[in-house]
């Protein structure tokens, strides 16, 4: 691990039932991976600037719905790196309660715009009783084998949880 320094910043501002907001960040030494066979280690440091952009609205009785598009930029890209020098990805939840806010169901959908690939994670929570809830879940991974997600599209898997609280 090498040492890196960071610096950001973010803001959010409420307009009634919608919330927008904004992280932005600068990485001055962030390693990537390179398929170059001339450099020795397979990694290479470049500085980074990333941001998100979010958009979340409250105003249906019981729903949350959320909408986020993440961006990295590369300052100094190499040859042949694993990666694009601008990566992007978006994410958008959904999430519903019912039964005086027993039971929560949300779906997330993450998506990588470079390569068309993502997973779509759904759950549905019951709080059974005070101190104990129940938990069923999906993940659902697609896309090409090239992609963060793609490479998991046979990993697909069902998740059931139970909490107890004391």
């Amino acid at each position: 691990y090498e040492r890196t320094h960071l610096v950001g910043g973010s803001f959010s501002n409420v307009f009634g039932d919608t919330t927008i907001r904004s992280e932005v960040g600068y990485s001055s030494n962030r390693f990537i991976l390179t398929n170059d066979t001339t450099n020795s280690d397979g990694v290479f440091g470049t500085g980074e600037l990333s941001y998100v952009l979010g958009v979340d609205y409250q105003g249906w009785r019981d729903w949350f719905v959320s909408g986020q598009l993440f961006q990295s930029i590369l300052i100094d890209p190499a040859h042949d790196m694993t990666r694009d020098k601008n990566e992007t990805s978006a994410t958008f939840l959904l999430r519903r309660y019912f039964i005086n806010e027993s039971l929560k169901a949300e779906a997330l959908l993450i998506q990588n715009l470079n390569r068309s690939d993502g997973a779509l994670q759904t759950s549905m929570k019951y709080q059974w009783r005070t101190n104990i809830s129940l938990t069923l879940g999906a993940d659902i991974f697609f896309g090409t084998s090239a992609g963060l997600f793609g490479q998991f599209e046979e990993e697909s898997r069902i998740t059931f949880g139970t909490e107890f609280s004391f």
